[in-house]
This record gives structure tokens, sequence and C-alpha cells, in this order.
């Protein structure tokens, strides 16, 4: 049994959750900077010890990409979108709660999965539903997109530490946009081709 509340056009559905997905990984992937300090203080870490969450997210987001191709021949690019929004807010939300650093580096781990992930379905999701005279503005939207939320990451890292008063406010945050987001795709479905 399907359970939404709308269907909408293939080509609107992809660039829709193409653009917010992107948004969502601007915030996932920027909002770690301005939290680095807050993290090595935290865990009593150097910096070089502390770039291993930087290291660990990056090594499985090539991972990711690099596994996408199998996972794609048996699933939907759809599917995979949604895959990656769940590691993202699982991701940011093991990041948050950490008690040692080695459980963060569980996190940054599950956050790069959902990097690799979502970059190759948002880039499908273009390339297979805008027109090739299109396809380089939408690539573009979706990079001002990226920076947009690269923008207001350190807004909402400062904001949610103010707000709640801890430093991890900033990774629930994000991850409540992820179960947002998910909850959107649940509910919203593209109309069959």
């Amino acid at each position: 049994m399907n359970i939404y509340i709308c269907k909408i056009a293939q080509k609107k559905w992809a660039i829709f959750f193409a653009f917010l997905s992107l948004f969502l990984l601007g915030l996932a992937d920027n909002i770690r900077g301005p939290l680095f300090p807050e993290i090595l203080s935290y865990f009593s870490l150097s910096s070089s010890k502390g770039a291993l969450s930087f290291a660990t997210t990056s090594t499985a987001a090539f991972v990711a990409s690099f596994v996408s191709g199998a996972y794609l021949r048996r699933f939907s690019i759809s599917s995979l979108l949604l895959l990656a929004v769940v590691l993202m807010g699982a991701g940011l939300s093991v990041m948050g709660s950490a008690s040692s650093f080695e459980i963060l580096l569980s996190g940054s781990f599950l956050l790069g999965l959902s990097i690799g992930f979502m970059g190759v379905s948002q880039n499908l999701l273009v390339t297979e539903n805008v027109s090739a005279a299109n396809q380089s503005k939408a690539l573009s939207g979706l990079h001002a997109m990226y920076g947009f939320a690269s923008f207001l990451a350190p807004v909402i890292a400062s904001q949610a530490a103010i707000y709640f008063g801890i430093w991890r406010a900033a990774f629930f945050a994000t991850a409540i946009l992820c179960a947002l987001f998910f909850i959107f795709q649940m509910l919203i479905r593209p109309e069959p081709t």
C-alpha cells in the first residue's frame, strides 16, 4: 500500500528534490567547520587528530560514489536519494550524541556515505530529467543552492548553540531537517512517465 498526499510530474519532482537535497547536503557538509574548535576541545584532540573526522567523511563519500552504480542496477535513483537522506540524518545524530571520538568518527563515516550517495543521485536526477539545453542552468542552480546552504551553516551552528546552550545542537537541527525531507519524499511521489 502506497501512502502519499500528492503526485507531481516526474521532472518537477526530480528538480525539487535534487535542489532540496543539495541544500541539506550543503548544511550537513559545512556545519562541521564552525564546530571544529568545539569538537577539538570537547574530545581533547589535536588539530591533526581532529581532522580525521573530515578524512573519514571524504573516504566514505568516495566509497559510496563508487558503489552507487551497483546499487542503481537494482534500485531506483529516488530510493538512492532516500537512503542518502536517512544515512545523513543518522550520521548527524551520531555525531551530535557522540560520547567519544571513535563514535564521532562512525557518525562521520555515515555522513560521508550519505554525501557520496546524494551527489550521485542529485546529478542523475538533473541529467535524466532536464533537457540537454537546460542542464547547465540546472546544474549551476544546484551549485548555487549548495553555496546558499554553505552561507547559512555557520549561522545555524552559532544560533543553535546559543538557543539550546550546547554546541551539538546544530547536528541535531540538521538531522531534524533530514527527517522532514524523508517525510516529504515519502508523501510526494513522482507521476510515472
